[in-house]
């Protein structure tokens, strides 16, 4: 999973094997903080009930409490929920909370990527990806979405495990 703060271009650190299909979502827009939920180490983001100009990242995984904990509103602080323990990040993501992800195109630097089941989530947009030549050290992949009335592109690198 790629949490997007829409200003770098991330490298992910996983190299895709050239002969496999391998699922990759991006995270515009958290999702709400839920009670008694199993989430998981630093793939789970959160917005806490009541926005407060932060989202929080899990450090731990495990099962959330059965009431949201106090969470705090300074960068970096931490804060135990259940079984998960989470981080304050400050929000900056490009969605706002009430937006809408309408729809999303997949685009590669490289033309033999073939990209398929193609979903979205609340702010969430996934798809697999096949097709991989292993000739290229590395393909950049765009999410180019349309937000409202506003399309953004959202990138990020895959690196390419040579065979």
């Amino acid at each position: 999973m790629v949490i997007h703060d829409g200003i770098s271009t991330p490298v992910l650190s996983h190299p895709q094997d050239p002969e496999e299909t391998v699922k990759y979502s991006i995270v515009f827009l958290p999702d709400p903080w839920s009670a008694d939920t199993v989430y998981y180490t630093s793939e789970s983001v959160v917005l806490p009930p009541q926005f407060n100009g932060f989202y929080y990242q899990a450090m731990s995984g495990g099962i959330s409490g059965s009431r949201a904990p106090t969470f705090p509103q300074k960068a970096g602080e931490k804060v135990s929920d259940g079984g998960v323990e989470w981080v304050a990040i400050p929000y900056n993501f490009f969605m706002s909370p009430g937006d809408r992800l309408n729809s999303v195109a997949w685009l590669s630097d490289t033309p033999e990527v073939v990209f398929s089941g193609e979903a979205i989530s609340g702010g969430v947009a996934s798809v697999l990806v096949s097709g991989i030549p292993d000739s290229v050290p590395q393909v950049k992949i765009t999410a180019r979405a349309s937000i409202g009335q506003e399309s953004i592109d959202r990138s990020f690198i895959i690196p390419v495990r040579s065979l």
